[in-house]
């Protein structure tokens, strides 16, 4: 039997980790890397209107309920903002095909979603003052 040189063991090593390497390059440029948004300075310039609105919704104890089932959400917004207009963004992370925005004026309004986690984004005006809410939640 003979003896393999450490030249060969090394080449060997090397080739092995080499070819490592490129697999992973290959499966990192196959990934679908989808941006959360197109406009960041846009909405990095509302933000802290948001902040202020969610502080001030969450100080005075205007929260919104959000009810899960299999087919969707059931969306309840408390009685004060009865005659306002609401608007909900509903943002899914993994599928921007996923996404709705809607706008109303009722006071609770339910949406069909199909199974997915969802990032609810509510806001409305009660006497000019902005509220702001954040629910996650998840559609099995």
């Amino acid at each position: 039997m003979t003896r393999m040189n450490w030249g060969w063991k090394i080449t060997i090593v090397y080739m092995g980790f080499a070819a490592m390497i490129l697999t992973l390059v290959y499966k990192s440029t196959q990934e679908n890397y989808e941006l959360v948004t197109t406009d960041y300075y846009k909405k990095e310039q509302l933000h802290q209107g948001k902040i202020d609105a969610a502080r001030r919704a969450k100080n005075e104890n205007q929260t919104v309920q959000c009810l899960v089932n299999k087919n969707g959400v059931q969306i309840i917004f408390p009685p004060e903002a009865q005659k306002s207009k609401k608007d909900i963004e509903i943002y899914c992370p993994t599928d921007q095909s996923k996404d709705q925005m809607h706008s109303t004026e009722q006071n609770a309004i339910a949406l069909s979603l199909a199974p997915a986690k969802y990032l609810i984004k509510m806001s409305w005006k009660v006497n000019q003052l902005s509220y702001y809410q954040e629910k996650s939640i998840w559609i099995k």
